[in-house]
């Protein structure tokens, strides 16, 4: 009978333990959608900044979009987009005009299990990185090179409007970007460890073939 007992005790411990498991990983924090196949469209809501290396200039754009899609499901654990960024200067350098070409390149970010934020990642074709060419007035321009990598700091994530309608508010600190310089010396040394990307945009969704908007959330 206590041996009995015992192992009624063990089959109930694991049951438990189980249950606790299986309870952890449903309520494990992702991005959230009402519909299937649903496109993503983001804007800045504030300047997104981009700070080649610790003290040196920042290239600053007034607006972008960011563009995805969560494909054949309702939740993920990521989502990829591609960013247009519009309006791009340097303030310090003459406000000289900056132009970035993603070539290919997206952003892609994720979320921690117990968290509403994560790292995000720079993801390009073979071969391909991200150019920012500044010009100069009157002198030579420069070009800064930013490749594939996953920069320290996190992205974070957080709810705005109410249901049917939500959205979801993106604000990334990105840290220790790596890159490169060419041409004009003012936009920083050749190489450069402590690049910093911060800004924030809001992304809503979009049923797909209509115009109506789709609940997209995290929890």
């Amino acid at each position: 009978m206590i041996r009995n007992l015992k192992a009624l005790g063990l089959a109930l411990i694991a049951v438990f333990a189980m249950s606790a498991i299986a309870a952890s990983a449903a309520s494990a924090n992702e991005f959230h959608s009402s519909q299937e196949n649903t496109q993503l469209t983001g804007k800045t809501t504030e300047n997104h900044k981009f700070l080649y290396e610790t003290g040196g200039n920042i290239v600053e754009c007034t607006g972008g979009t960011f563009n995805g899609t969560i494909l054949g499901k309702k939740t993920t654990k990521e989502v990829t987009v591609s960013p247009v960024y519009t309006g791009c200067t340097v303030p310090a350098v003459f406000n000289s005009p900056v132009h970035i070409d993603f070539t290919g390149c997206t952003y892609r970010f994720t979320i921690n299990a117990a968290e509403n934020k994560g790292p995000a990642h720079l993801i390009c074709p073979a071969g391909a990185k991200i150019d920012i060419t500044v010009t100069i007035p009157l002198l030579a321009d420069c070009t800064l090179t930013v490749g594939p990598q996953t920069p320290a700091g996190t992205t974070d994530y957080s709810n705005e409007g109410t249901t049917p309608k939500r959205s979801v508010v993106v604000q990334p600190t990105q840290t220790g970007i790596v890159g490169s310089r060419d041409g004009n010396s003012l936009c920083g040394e050749a190489t450069s460890t402590t690049g910093t990307y911060t800004g924030k945009a809001t992304v809503e969704g979009e049923k797909n073939g209509t115009k109506e908007q789709a609940d997209v959330w995290v929890e």
